[in-house]
């Protein structure tokens, strides 16, 4: 607990290397950023 800043690093770096492999429309990145 209290690890937010980390893991918004680490969601940040999954976004980039998603954003290299998926559509934009990819339900991925809806759940990904519903996590924020």
């Amino acid at each position: 607990m209290g690890e937010y800043s980390k893991a918004l690093e680490y969601y940040e770096k999954a976004i980039k290397i998603w954003e290299m492999a998926l559509p934009k429309n990819h339900p991925n990145f809806a759940a990904t950023y519903s996590q924020f």
